[in-house]
């Protein structure tokens, strides 16, 4: 891929996605040059397209719900990440539609996701991850007992564990 031919490599691309709608990284790599050569409104278009033959897919909702909240439109973004949550049990999903019902004011639906997230994590930094994301909802709702009761659950050296708990505190 010729990444000094945006417009080449898009087409390049699309075409893998058509055949291979499951390959994270090239979804990935076709999102951002849609976002980078402003092209927000066609690749939704297309990747709809796509989903649209491929139902089941949850890389393509959670694709399409990522670029739906990143151009504020969260409401729009929710079906597709619930799809893709419904599909994908890994945090990432999870944690993306928790981030859009936090974005959206609804945090008891926010915690309920990040939550999900925590529980669905398969490696210790996959649930340290998930844990900080718990962490910062309950900061921002003011629920700092809640917070330092999950800071306190993260299997974290002594010294920067008390370095964090200190900062909540």
């Amino acid at each position: 891929i010729d990444m000094k031919d945006p417009d080449s490599a898009i087409g390049y691309l699309e075409r893998v996605i058509t055949t291979n709608p499951n390959n994270k990284v090239v979804l990935a790599e076709l999102v951002g040059l849609y976002e980078e050569r402003e092209q927000n409104g066609f690749g939704l278009g297309f990747l709809q397209e796509v989903y649209e033959k491929n139902p089941t897919n949850s890389t393509l909702a959670m694709g399409i719900g990522q670029m739906l909240a990143a151009n504020e439109q969260s409401e729009e973004a929710i079906p597709y990440l619930e799809k893709a949550v419904q599909l994908d049990t890994s945090p990432g999903a999870s944690t993306e539609l928790a981030d859009v019902y936090s974005e959206l004011g609804q945090s008891d639906k926010a915690q309920q996701y990040y939550e999900l997230s925590v529980r669905n994590a398969t490696t210790t930094e996959g649930r340290v991850m998930a844990k900080v994301d718990l962490i910062s909802h309950h900061l921002e709702q003011g629920q700092y007992q809640n917070a330092e009761k999950v800071l306190l659950s993260i299997e974290l050296p002594a010294r920067e564990g008390s370095e964090l708990l200190a900062q909540i505190r």
